[in-house]
This record gives structure tokens, C-alpha cells and sequence, in this order.
């Protein structure tokens, strides 16, 4: 994929149009080309409080319906929606699926409140993403590898489906390693995975916890900023990597197709890259192990890239710190 990020902060958003418990996004341009749109956000939903996103496209000129999106709440009113699918585009979990050319999306995102509380929407980004444009070898420069907690899905039972929350579970125990945050201490421990993250990422209407939207969301929960991205390249990855920053990156392959996987194929998984080989491999924690002292592992780059950009798009989560250094922004030519 060839993605475009649209990211916006809370001040940014405090200036949109806000009228009947709803806050409306400026129009925004989409790339050409483009082919899905995957949100992320973050929010405060005290109480059992709740905001619901929407997306419309410009199709020759005129506003499509509304795709509802996702409702994200903190007393576990988290879901995402069914399909809607019409001609212009349809739903699939956390991605807005274009069955033709738009030149524009605008974002609604319903404010349900309950009492007196009422949610807040803190952030919002939108990867926009084109075709995948081919893979470009990785620097010959290693990037160092992280020191991360080791989580497998596989040591709890019920674990099968838990890949994303085992990674979120690793970033938050190695962010707190890395900042000393009170909040993340609950994250250095194992039994994290299906106390916390798997429960608090869980989408009741995909009935599993890989909702690449939700997972962004409950780190933003945490103070971390934390958006969904596509990725053009594992150079693009290890730049973020060398940064001191560990991605969390959907993967795809069947078997034979990634030498040193932990389990002969899988139609969608989620895996961290934490460091780079001078050679370029990658060296990831795959939570797909199956216990936790198998969790590092090292994957030839080019089998990891076709694992990830062809068949994923370079989904990507990125997850650091407010303040965190990180990489110059990538032009597509190079770095500027």
C-alpha cells in the first residue's frame, strides 16, 4: 500500500464543528487511488459513556451515505458494525473498503453520553491507502534490538485468537520500562494478556480482539499515542525501530511461506518487530510461540516483507510516548 496519514490532536479537533452531540471532521482530501480507509482514535468514555464513528466519501461530486464505523466505550460497549456494503464501499471490521474512486471522506463521531458523563474525543488519524507499491530492500544498517517482555498467546488457555493483545501486552510492559509510568506497571507481567488487554480490546460484534482500530484505542487509553498505519517498506519499519519505538505489524502467510515461524500458516496475525539484523532480517516477539521462552525469533526480510506487505498492506500499529523522538517523515523517495 501507498498511504496517506491524516492525524489530528485534541486541540486540531476542538476547532471542527461540534452541534447535537457530535463532532464533524473538515473534508478530507483522499489520495488518488485510494482503496481503504482504517481509523483510529483515541477517547475519554468515563462512566458508561461511548462515542460511535462514522465516515461518508465524495463520489463525482456528491456525499455517500454514512458507514458506521465503530462504537468504542469503557464499560464494554465496544463494537464494530456489519458490512453496509453499497456501491460505493463497504465495511470490514476496522476498514472502509472504496468499490470505486472518491476524492474526499468526512469523519462524524457521535458523543453518547450517560448522566453526567461525557466522552471525549482526544485524537483521531485516517490511513488512506493506495495500492502496495512493491518492496525496497532495508538498510544494511541494523537497528537494536529491544529489550520487550515475553508474552505467548499460547501459554493461557483460550489463547488461540489473543495474538494482538499479547502484543499490546509486550509494547505496554516495554514502554514502562522505558518511561517508569505507574499505569503500564500492571503490563510487566504474563498474566496481563488475559486479564487486561484481551478483555479490553475485545469487539463484540467480530467476537475477537483483532480489531487493529480497538487495539489503538485502548493504548490511547493508556496516555500513549497510538494510531493504525500502512507501510510502504521494512525500511520504513526500521527507522521506527532504531527510534527505540517496537511496531506491532499484521502478518499473513501459509506454510512454507516464513522459515522460522512458530506455527505452519495463519490467515491474519499479529507480530512485533524489535530489531534488525545487518543483513535486514527481522527480529521479532511473536506471541504465537508456544511458550514464552520461544517468543524471539528471527525471519529472512524478504519472507517477512511478502508475509506483510503483500498480503496485509504494511498494517502497522505505532504506539510511544508523547514526546518520544521519532523517525523523519517519509516521502516515498526517501526520507526528508
Amino acid at each position: 500500500m501507498s498511504t496517506t496519514m491524516h492525524r489530528w490532536g485534541a486541540s486540531a479537533i476542538h476547532t471542527w464543528q461540534q452541534s447535537d452531540g457530535a463532532i464533524v471532521s473538515p473534508t478530507i482530501a483522499l489520495p488518488p487511488g485510494c482503496l481503504e480507509i482504517v481509523p483510529s482514535w483515541g477517547a475519554a468514555t468515563p462512566g458508561a459513556s461511548a462515542i460511535e464513528l462514522r465516515l461518508r466519501l465524495r463520489v463525482a461530486g456528491a456525499w455517500t451515505k454514512e458507514y458506521s464505523i465503530a462504537c468504542w466505550g469503557s464499560d464494554g460497549r465496544r463494537t464494530s458494525f456489519d458490512a453496509q456494503a453499497d456501491e460505493n464501499a463497504s465495511v470490514a471490521t476496522d476498514t472502509l473498503r472504496l468499490r470505486g474512486p472518491a476524492d474526499a471522506v468526512q469523519a462524524r463521531v457521535l458523543l453518547h453520553a450517560d448522566g453526567g458523563s461525557a466522552p471525549t474525543l482526544t485524537s483521531l488519524a485516517l490511513a488512506c491507502s493506495s495500492a502496495h507499491s512493491g518492496e525496497v530492500a532495508p538498510s544494511v544498517s541494523p537497528a537494536d534490538e529491544l529489550a520487550l517482555p515475553h508474552y505467548s498467546q499460547y501459554a493461557f488457555a483460550g489463547g488461540e485468537g489473543w495474538c494482538s493483545p499479547a502484543c499490546m501486552a509486550m509494547l505496554f510492559g516495554y514502554w514502562h520500562g522505558r518511561t517508569g509510568w505507574p499505569s503500564l506497571a500492571p503490563f510487566t507481567r504474563p498474566g496481563a494478556v488475559p486479564d487486561l488487554c484481551a478483555p479490553g480490546v475485545y469487539d463484540s460484534f467480530y467476537e475477537g480482539c483483532g480489531n487493529w482500530s480497538f487495539n489503538a484505542a485502548y493504548a490511547a487509553q493508556h496516555g500513549l499515542e497510538a494510531y493504525v498505519t500502512r507501510l510502504d517498506t521494512l525500511e520504513q519499519a526500521r527507522r521506527w525501530v532504531a527510534c527505540g519505538v517496537p511496531l506491532v505489524l499484521s502478518i499473513s502467510w501459509e506454510e512454507g511461506e516464513l522459515p522460522g515461524a512458530p506455527i505452519a500458516r495463519s490467515q491474519g496475525h499479529l507480530s512485533i518487530a524489535r530489531g534488525f539484523t545487518p543483513a535486514g532480517d527481522v527480529i521479532a516477539a511473536d506471541p504465537a510461540a508456544a511458550q514464552h521462552s520461544e517468543v524471539r525469533r528471527v525471519y529472512p526480510w524478504r519472507a517477512f516483507a511478502a508475509c506483510w506487505l503483500d498480503t496485509c498492506g504494511g498494517t502497522a500499529y505505532i504506539v510511544y510516548p508523547p514526546g518520544w523522538r521519532t523517525p523523519a517523515p517519509y516521502t516515498g523517495d526517501g526520507w526528508a
